[in-house]
């Protein structure tokens, strides 16, 4: 039997700091992704810069939060949600950020 690989999910943090840079470097590391199925919630744009920004080799799958399977083997790609926001006034409908006005 295969050991079992756990799924670490990591947030990008504040998209206009460090946060996605050291995301992307930390996600680039093969020691990291032999351990663990990774992935990652943030802007697929300011990942993508990041990631050009850091010249590392890392790809995402932009996918809605729904769609999301831990237990997926994703390949060479790591699972990218987008970011959401949950209005205070109805916390149990989840709104993609870019639906808000």
């Amino acid at each position: 039997m295969a050991p079992r690989r756990h799924t670490l999910l990591f947030t990008m943090g504040d998209p206009a700091g460090i946060g996605p840079e050291i995301l992307a470097r930390t996600l680039s590391l093969p020691s990291l992704r032999r351990e663990a199925r990774l992935a990652a919630v943030g802007d697929p744009d300011v990942m993508e810069r990041a990631v050009r920004r850091t010249r590392v080799s890392v790809r995402f799958r932009p996918m809605a939060p729904v769609e999301f399977d831990p237990k997926a083997d994703t390949g060479r790609e790591i699972p990218l949600t987008k970011l959401v926001i949950v209005p205070a006034s109805d916390p149990c409908r989840m709104i993609p950020k870019r639906e808000i006005p």
